[in-house]
């Protein structure tokens, strides 16, 4: 069902200055000051992680293993992110950095964990994701984890049929967004954990296999987009309202490759278009000026019939394992995943998402 409003003022999309000597951009993450943070790729092909405000005035790091990306940075400049994976992983090396630069590898008991962390707040907490691979080499999985500072603390829950859980943010009230893999139909859909339920939610378009919810505000907005099963032609950015039920769907003119991921308590997205990067403002204030914004309308798209809830149990968490899963043999794991398609998708594109 649509619901437009054409004669409101939805919001804006303002450019992001690009990294100075950079040919691509990808932005993942805002903070209440319109700091940025992402990663970018050089002429040499290499990608490093930055951070700053969107005029240009931006610092940049790497992290030792290199595929740097900054997920989320939070009002006092700790920045959590990914890099590639080490130590016999398949999947990234998650990490926190601190302002003065200094970065810490996030572990749980002591060992690395092989996933991304994103959704950081202002306390120090945030949420992850661990990939682990079966040793009959059947299917991937992936664990859920609440993280603090640098370890990993409890794990998510859901009461779907799953094998793997992908927590990306959270808020003060406790409402966790994400998305997971629904065994039963076989798509990825996003949820939504409030008050003690679990809701399942699609993009209400044929197209959609995979929705991602990026991150949410303290006022119920969610940062998100959708993918076809290819996950590199149909695809559209939105934030959706979970007061109205409703998802706010917007376009960036000219571009073929969407996402947005994260958004701060001014209602305020980062977006990564094809090479481009842009924050779309939900209202004026809070809205960085620019000349160059262009204006966009609402198109609101109804979620009422694509919404499937369920009780959790123990609140959807449970103490984390005391160790990591054994993991069989890194040639052994890419041998396995080069023979799987889902697998292949996972691990080659949503990795860098």
């Amino acid at each position: 069902m649509l619901v437009p409003d054409e004669s409101a003022w939805a919001g804006e999309l303002v450019p992001i200055a690009p990294v100075p000597g950079s040919v691509s951009m990808f932005v993942v993450g805002v903070n209440d000051n319109n700091v940025v943070t992402g990663s970018y790729t050089t002429a040499d092909g290499q990608r490093h992680g930055f951070f700053g405000t969107i005029d240009g005035n931006y610092q940049t790091f790497d992290y030792p293993t290199g595929l740097t990306i900054g997920r989320s940075v939070d009002n006092d400049g700790y920045i959590v992110g990914s890099a590639n994976p080490s130590d016999g992983h398949i999947y990234g090396e998650p990490f926190l950095r601190a302002p003065d630069g200094t970065m810490t590898t996030i572990t749980r008991n002591g060992a690395v964990v092989d996933g991304l962390a994103q959704g950081l707040r202002d306390n120090g907490r945030f949420m992850g994701e661990d990939w682990t691979y079966r040793k009959n080499f059947r299917h991937l999985r992936v664990l859920g984890f609440y993280g603090n500072g640098s370890e990993y603390g409890k794990e998510l829950l859901l009461p779907f049929h799953t094998d793997k859980v992908r927590p990306r943010g959270f808020n003060k009230h406790g409402d966790v967004v994400g998305l997971f893999h629904d065994k039963k139909v076989g798509d990825t859909p996003a949820f939504l954990i409030r008050d003690g339920v679990a809701t399942a939610i699609r993009f209400p378009d044929p197209q959609a296999f995979y929705t991602y919810f990026e991150e949410i505000t303290d006022k119920g907005r969610i940062a998100g987009f959708w993918t076809d099963y290819t996950q590199m032609n149909a695809m559209g950015v939105f934030v959706y309202d979970e007061r109205k039920e409703a998802f706010d769907s917007f376009d960036v003119p000219h571009t073929s490759y969407l996402s947005a991921q994260g958004i701060n308590s001014a209602d305020v997205v980062a977006v990564t278009a094809d090479d481009s990067a842009y924050l779309y403002c939900m209202h004026k204030a809070g809205c960085p000026q620019s000349a160059d914004a262009v204006e966009v309308k609402e198109r609101w798209i109804s979620a009422r019939d694509t919404v499937q809830r369920l009780p959790c149990k123990q609140g959807c968490t449970a103490p984390a394992k005391t160790s990591r899963e054994p993991q069989p043999d890194t040639s052994d794991i890419r041998s396995a995943v080069a023979n799987d398609p889902v697998s292949r998708f996972e691990l080659g594109i949503v990795r860098h998402r």
